[in-house]
């Protein structure tokens, strides 16, 4: 078994052997290591959403290299675990198989969100599953290792189950991080989501954190079944002291407003912090909005839940 520091390395590692020339974060996909621990936290996006506009989504499938037993059908099958989810609007649209391969190994994004295969070493442990988007064009790609150490299949006769692992991709393609960070600590319902980053056992159907997740950041109206421009109430429940929290729009008034134990906010950008704090004059604010979906420090002053309006 690889500690935490390993499973990190492994994810960068794997990044690094993929994409030479990238800029890397530290959001990786799933390894096999799975960590202890108990923390009451939340889903986590991934900084990314689709317009109503693109959806439901088009992904495609490359089958060469694939082990034997895994099918397009299979893939598909992955992909309507998103889809018709009661409480989103989201939806993936299976498009069928391809010979086109994804971006990193072309000159440049294609505008088409391909899975497929690909040999990725693994130094120290094996990453089963990669996601990448790219900020120039919107669109994601999915590869799969072909490498045998990381032994995906089927699940039969102590194989990695493939549709578990693309389960869980697909979810970083729709916009999800994972459930809890690689250095945990980790609730149980953190560690039970399909989108926790560890491999630890065939699991197919994302759970209620994964769920929360998703319902978020593609709520349905009622009747309409789209995304529209009103979100439900959500519940903020925080503790005294920080707390890291997702914003479900980009307006920070609703959360500080509905909640007068909240002291201040904290978001980082491409510009370093921008921070919001009780009392300040509104000039010398520079934390007014955020990217919808993103996640923000809060220090509360005492622990306080309100049902806010977004």
């Amino acid at each position: 078994a690889y500690n935490d520091v390993d499973t990190m390395q492994t994810a960068l590692n794997a990044a690094l052997d993929l994409a030479p020339e990238a800029t890397i974060t530290t959001s990786q996909a799933a390894t096999t290591e799975r960590a202890p621990g108990s923390v009451t936290a939340q889903w986590a996006p991934w900084g990314w959403r689709w317009d109503a506009s693109e959806l439901p989504l088009q992904v495609v499938y490359n089958p060469s290299d694939a082990p034997a037993g895994f099918t397009g059908a299979d893939a598909a099958g992955a992909l309507a675990t998103w889809s018709n989810v009661p409480g989103s609007s989201f939806a993936f649209a299976y498009s069928g198989e391809t010979s086109l391969t994804t971006s990193m190994d072309v000159t440049g994004p294609d505008g088409v969100n391909v899975i497929a295969w690909k040999h990725i070493d693994c130094n120290p442990g094996c990453v089963l599953g990669v996601t990448t988007k790219s900020f120039t064009s919107h669109e994601a790609d999915i590869v799969l290792n072909t490498n045998p150490k990381a032994n995906l299949g089927t699940g039969a006769n102590g194989t990695v189950d493939t549709t578990s692992v693309l389960v869980h991709e697909a979810g970083h393609l729709l916009g999800l991080e994972h459930s809890c960070p690689i250095f945990g600590p980790c609730s149980d319902a953190e560690i039970e989501a399909v989108m926790f980053y560890a491999y630890g056992g065939a699991l197919r159907q994302p759970g209620p954190d994964d769920i929360d997740g998703l319902t978020l950041l593609y709520p349905a109206l009622p009747g309409s079944g789209v995304i529209g421009d009103a979100l439900p109430a959500l519940t903020v429940s925080l503790e005294s002291g920080w707390n890291l929290v997702t914003m479900p729009t980009g307006q920070v008034a609703p959360l500080v407003n509905g909640l007068s134990c909240v002291d201040a906010v904290y978001s980082l950008g491409g510009a370093g912090w921008a921070t919001w704090i009780r009392g300040l004059p509104a000039p010398l604010q520079t934390l007014t909005t955020t990217e919808p979906g993103s996640a923000v420090w809060v220090y509360s002053s005492a622990a306080c839940a309100a049902s806010i309006q977004p």
